[in-house]
C-alpha cells in the first residue's frame, strides 16, 4: 500500500522529472523539502520574510530551513511597540532596557525595566507610574517582576475605590472585602448599596438607605424589603426638603399625593 501523501508524491514527481522541487512556491510538507533558507509555510516552500513568522515573531532570515529573528523584522513587530521585543538576539526577538521605557506596556502595566530579555516592573516607581495603578491599584511590584495590588493602601488610592468599592488587596488584585469597602464606594451614596453580600456592594437594609443623599434630601430613608422609601413623618422631619421647604409630613409609596413610587415628604 503506497503511504505516500498528496504532497510527498508531489515533491517526488518533481525531483525524479529534473524540475524545481525545493524551490519557492513548491509543495512541501517540512523544512526539509526546501532549498537553501527557504522554509515551508502553508505546504509551500517560501522565503522567510515572506511568512507570518516574520511579520508577527521578527522571524524574518532563512538559516538552513528554519526562519531567525532580524533587528528589522523585530522593530516592525506588534510585540516591538507593545512590549519592547525589539531586537534580535540569539535568534529570537527581545527586549533591552530602552525598548521597554519606550513600550506601551510600561505606561499601562509599569513593564519599563528588563530582566532576562523581557520587559517587567524593577521598580516601584515604573509600577505607581502605571495606567493599572491610578485604574485599578496595581501600584506594588511582585515577585515575578509585574505589578500588583499588594496593600490595601494600592486599592485606597485607585478609581476602583470610589467607584465600586474594591478597596481591599487580595491576592494581588483589589476587591470589596467587607461592608466597610461599600461604604467607600459612591453607589453607597447613590443607591444605597453599601451592604456586601456575595463578593458585590447591595442595598440589604434600612442601615443603608439612610445613608443615601435621598434619605438627606428628601426623606427616602426607610427600607421595604426591595428598594428605599419614605417610611414616616420622621424620616421627612430629618430631611433638607422639610428645613429648607416645610414639606415636613411624609406621605407612603402609592398614595395620591405621593409624587414618586417611594413616597414622598409634603407640606401639612
Amino acid at each position: 500500500m503506497n503511504l505516500r501523501t498528496p504532497i510527498a508524491a508531489a515533491i517526488a514527481a518533481l525531483a525524479l522529472a529534473g524540475g524545481c522541487g525545493g524551490a519557492a512556491g513548491a509543495p512541501c510538507e517540512s523544512e526539509r523539502d526546501c532549498r537553501g533558507d527557504l522554509t515551508c509555510e502553508g505546504l509551500r516552500c517560501a522565503p522567510c520574510e515572506a511568512t507570518e513568522a516574520c511579520r508577527a515573531r521578527g522571524l524574518c532570515r532563512g538559516a538552513g530551513g528554519a526562519c531567525l529573528a532580524t533587528d528589522e523584522g523585530c522593530r516592525k513587530t506588534e510585540a516591538c511597540a507593545s512590549e519592547g521585543a525589539c531586537r534580535a538576539v540569539e535568534g529570537a526577538c527581545r527586549a533591552a532596557a530602552d525598548d521597554c521605557a519606550r513600550a506601551a506596556e510600561c505606561r499601562r502595566a509599569g513593564r519599563c525595566g528588563e530582566a532576562g530579555g523581557q520587559c517587567r516592573a524593577t521598580s516601584a516607581e515604573h509600577c505607581r507610574a502605571s495606567e493599572l495603578c491610578k485604574a485599578i491599584g496595581w501600584c506594588s511590584v511582585n515577585e515575578q517582576g509585574f505589578c500588583a495590588a499588594l496593600s490595601d493602601a494600592d486599592c485606597a488610592g485607585s478609581e476602583s475605590c470610589p467607584a465600586t468599592g474594591a478597596c481591599s488587596a487580595r491576592e494581588g488584585t483589589c476587591v470589596i472585602a467587607s461592608d466597610a469597602d461599600c461604604r467607600r464606594g459612591r453607589l453607597c451614596r447613590a443607591l444605597g448599596s453599601c451592604t456586601l453580600v456575595e463578593g458585590e456592594c447591595h442595598l440589604a437594609k434600612a442601615d443603608d438607605c439612610r445613608r443615601t443623599e435621598q434619605c438627606e434630601r428628601e426623606g427616602v430613608c426607610a427600607y421595604d424589603g426591595t428598594t428605599c422609601v419614605v417610611g414616616g413623618d420622621a424620616d421627612c422631619r430629618g430631611s433638607a426638603a422639610c428645613k429648607a421647604e416645610g414639606r415636613c409630613k411624609a406621605v407612603p409609596p402609592k398614595q395620591p399625593r405621593a409624587t414618586a413610587d417611594f413616597g414622598a415628604c409634603v407640606k401639612r
